[in-house]
Parts: C-alpha cells; sequence; structure tokens
C-alpha cells in the first residue's frame, strides 16, 4: 500500500515526473510484438521464398550423371562360316559392359503448371501466415481482462485509501475528545477496527493488482508494476454498425483460394509435356553394338509425355476438392454465428450496465448526503460511531459500484470490438 500512496503524492506535489500513461493499445501491440508466434510469420516467407526457388529450378535443365557395370549371360552373334568372304571373321562380343553417362533433360513445355505452382506456392504461405494471426489475435482477450482488472483494482485500491483517510481524520477528532472525557474509548475502537479491516483489504488488493500487472508484463513485455498508470479507454459504441472483420474469415478465405489452384494444378498435371533430352557417355559397347571396345557416344532428341488416361483419379481428386471446399464454407457459417450470438450477449450485457450506471448514480447521490448527516450528527454526539460506519460503509460501496460499472461498461465495449474485428 505504501508504495502506491507515496508515488501518488510525489506525484502530486511534483517531486518526482508522472510517467505516461499506458493504454489498451499499447497492450494490444505489446502482446503481438512480445507473443512467441510472432517470428512464424518470418520464417513461413523464408520457406517461399526457397520453395519459390525450386519452382524456378524445375525450368532449369536437369542433368544425371549414371554410371553403370553389368555382365549378361549371352551376347548377339553371327553365323560368318557361311558368308563366302576369304578372310573374313568377326570378333565375338564381350559379355561384360561399362558405360558411364551424362543425360540432360530441358522442360519446353509444361502447360502452365510453373506458374500455377507458384500460385500454391503463396496460398500456403498465406494460410500459414493467417493461422499465426488468429493465434496472436487470441492473446487480446487475455489482455482485456487483465487490463480492466487492473484498473478495477486500482478504483477499488482509491477508494479503500480515501476511507482511510476519512477515518483518520475521525479519529483524531474522537480522541482530541476522549482527553476531553466527551468521547467514549469503544466509539474510538470500533472506528480503529474498521481501519484495520480497510488496511487488510488494502494489502489483498495491492497484492491482487501486483499480480495482475506481472501477468499483463509477461503478455506484453511492458516494464509494468503496481505502480504503473493505467489510462482509462474510450471505447465509442459501434457495437450497432461493426462489421466483422477478424483474422479467421480471412483464413477461410486464403483456404478456399488454396485448393481452387490445387483443382487447376491437378488439371494442368494431366496436360502434354514437351521436352528436349541428349546424353553423352563413354563407355563399351558405344552406340556401334558390334564394335567391341570403348568408345565415345551422344544423341539428341525430343520427346512428348501425356498422361491420356489416369482411371477417374483426377476427377475423384477434384471432387474431394469440392467436399472440403464445403467443409470450409460449413467453418465459416458456424464460426460467424459464435459471432452474431457473442456480439448478441455483449449488446445485451451494454444495454444492462448502462441501467445500471444511472442507478448507482442516483444512490451515490443518496448514500454520500446520508454519510454527510451522519458525519455531522456524530460529530455532534447524536450518533453512535457504529451508525456512522455503517453510512461511511455504505456510501464508499456506492461509489466502488458506480466506477466498477463504469470500468463494465468499457471492458464490454472493448471486449465487442475484439468480437468484430481490431
Amino acid at each position: 500500500m505504501k508504495p502506491i500512496k507515496l508515488f501518488i503524492l510525489s506525484a502530486i506535489l511534483g517531486i518526482v515526473p508522472v510517467m505516461k500513461a499506458v493504454t489498451l493499445e499499447a497492450c494490444y501491440t505489446g502482446a503481438r510484438q512480445n507473443h512467441p508466434l510472432l517470428v512464424q510469420l518470418g520464417v513461413y516467407d523464408e520457406i517461399k521464398s526457397l520453395n519459390m526457388h525450386n519452382v524456378d529450378a524445375a525450368n532449369l535443365p536437369q542433368i544425371d550423371l549414371t554410371g553403370r557395370a553389368s555382365y549378361q549371360s549371352d551376347v548377339t552373334q553371327l553365323d560368318v562360316s557361311k558368308i563366302p568372304i576369304p578372310g573374313f571373321k568377326m570378333e565375338e562380343m564381350s559379355k561384360d559392359i561399362y558405360k558411364v553417362y551424362v543425360s540432360v533433360r530441358q522442360k519446353i513445355y509444361d502447360g502452365g503448371s510453373s506458374s500455377v505452382r507458384k500460385s500454391l506456392e503463396n496460398d500456403k504461405n498465406a494460410v500459414q501466415k493467417q493461422q499465426t494471426e488468429v493465434a496472436l489475435y487470441q492473446s487480446y482477450e487475455t489482455v482485456n481482462a487483465l487490463f480492466f482488472n487492473v484498473l478495477s483494482l486500482k478504483n477499488n485500491f482509491s477508494v479503500l485509501d480515501l476511507k482511510m483517510a476519512t477515518i483518520d481524520e475521525r479519529l483524531k477528532q474522537l480522541k482530541s475528545g476522549r482527553n476531553n472525557g466527551m468521547v467514549l474509548q469503544s466509539d474510538i475502537d470500533r472506528l480503529t477496527v474498521d481501519r484495520i479491516n480497510a488496511v487488510k483489504m488494502a494489502d489483498e488488493v495491492r497484492f491482487a493488482i501486483k499480480n495482475s500487472t506481472g501477468l499483463l508484463s509477461v503478455i506484453t513485455g511492458l516494464p509494468l508494476d503496481e505502480a504503473t498508470v493505467f489510462e482509462m479507454p474510450q471505447t465509442v459504441d459501434e457495437s450497432g454498425s461493426a462489421k466483422n472483420i477478424r483474422p479467421e474469415l480471412q483464413l477461410f478465405e486464403y483456404q478456399k483460394q488454396q485448393l481452387f489452384d490445387s483443382q487447376k494444378m491437378l488439371q494442368l498435371d494431366r496436360m502434354p509435356k514437351v521436352f528436349l533430352t541428349g546424353e553423352l557417355g563413354y563407355g563399351r559397347p558405344g552406340l556401334n553394338m558390334l564394335k567391341n571396345e570403348f568408345d565415345n557416344w551422344y544423341l539428341v532428341g525430343a520427346g512428348v509425355s501425356w498422361n491420356v488416361f489416369d482411371w477417374g483419379v483426377v476427377q475423384r481428386k477434384k471432387r474431394e476438392i469440392t467436399l472440403q471446399t464445403q467443409l470450409i464454407d460449413a467453418q465459416k457459417l458456424n464460426f460467424d454465428r459464435g459471432i452474431l450470438m457473442s456480439s448478441q450477449t455483449e449488446q445485451t450485457n451494454l444495454e444492462k450496465i448502462k441501467l445500471a450506471i444511472e442507478t448507482d448514480k442516483q444512490l451515490l447521490e443518496i448514500q454520500n448526503r446520508i454519510a454527510e448527516s451522519s458525519r455531522s450528527a456524530f460529530d455532534n454526539g447524536t450518533c453512535t460511531s457504529a451508525d456512522y460506519l455503517r453510512d461511511l460503509n455504505a456510501a464508499l460501496q456506492a461509489e466502488i459500484s458506480l466506477k466498477t460499472d463504469i470500468l463494465k461498461l468499457q471492458q464490454t465495449l472493448a471486449q465487442i470490438k475484439i468480437i468484430n474485428g481490431l
């Protein structure tokens, strides 16, 4: 309790400069920047860059080096004994074969697959990053709860501090009256007991503030403690006209785009592919199978590949993508319904709190008049200390109730904003 009282007193007297108040928006920003998952956004971009380079590399010549040695049980032979050429004979081919060659394949036409593969990489990156954005967004509700809890606790503490100051003032007067024999010790004891209870409650509130600010500091990464000043947000009531801009909705759109491009890729996979080929090698035999010695060779050519019949595989995969799209649409409808229900609940709470604030103001005005009347009566000796404390506590409780409901109003508005999307 003392550190907070000393800080407030010092700020009022100008002994120390007042620190800049922490806003709810600053806590939102801190929670995002301090979230462990934030690093994923950069990692996903780096992964996409690598995959894009791989897609580009697929358009470059594909070069392979192959080496092979084999032994076969028989070779091609010609019966030259029946050839009537004097001195003609044919060397028997070796049964062991050796080859080392470089093969090159260059894609000429792929039906536009490379472009769609890049689109799929962009889709994948967008989905992954948006999933991270959804996780980051969820931390804002925790920030809301802790931020407004700290404000509520600080309000309670200030009211308790005011109560203790009021009791101290009355105790001074009573002790002076006791010395003159005009006040009973029991009246002083009652006020003293009530002050001790107020100190105990203030200590509990102070430790609650310490705990909440500590948790908020962990989430946001901001240097917060029990002496930190928190600014009351002045949220505008836009509950009736706010549009739903939640990150989950963008995630659904990215997922559907990914499925759309996947379907295009399935169709392109069946398009004809045109390519050039070439080989350069050394081995025995070469391309001349009748020449039984090591030799160089090369060959060049062109080719076409076309999956003309796939037994219905592509059609079934297209149907699967259609069903997956329907699942995403169902998830979006369910999400929209949940948002609508949450908004309706908070809107009802908003109306209830507004009515409660008006009632609180009326009660506080009446309780303050009663407490002031009791104070005068107590000073004049026409009212007991118990009656005075009862009326004083009622007035303080009315003030706490009003401030609490005002905080609830702002918290509800902030929650509606979170529900609909920042």
